[in-house]
């Protein structure tokens, strides 16, 4: 290996196999795949780096888009409340992490909290 497994590029390479696994149906392996990129960026890099929040947003899209909302939710949670501390209040990658928590909301009929959301997602980008 000339990287090696846990520098950004292996790590990357490994989410981008993920995301063509859940593509092709592969639900079980693709998951395995993301949760342990999730995991090494969290020893790595810290819970709250970055990096570290965009494999928790991905992962959780990837569990609200094979139906598990329940587990889904927590991890967009905590993706958008991670962004807002690092990244800042109206920072893109915030309010994206924010409009798909309102997303998921509305889908499993927290209607109220996801209007509130989506206007907190609406506000930051007027």
């Amino acid at each position: 290996a000339v990287l090696g497994p846990t520098h950004a590029s292996t790590l990357g390479s490994i989410s981008n196999l993920a995301s063509s696994l859940l593509a092709m149906g592969k639900h079980g392996e693709a998951e395995k795949w993301q949760r342990h990129v999730l995991v090494t960026r969290e020893v790595m890099l810290g819970k709250m780096h970055p990096e570290t929040l965009q494999s928790v947003y991905s992962l959780a899209l990837m569990l609200q888009e094979t139906g598990r909302h329940q587990e889904a939710e927590p991890l967009l949670r905590r993706a958008a409340e991670g962004r807002e501390e690092v990244l800042g209040l109206n920072h893109p990658d915030t309010l994206t992490a924010v409009s798909s928590l309102a997303v998921l909301l509305q889908a499993t009929g927290q209607m109220d909290e996801a209007e509130g959301t989506h206007w907190r997602a609406l506000t930051g980008r007027e």
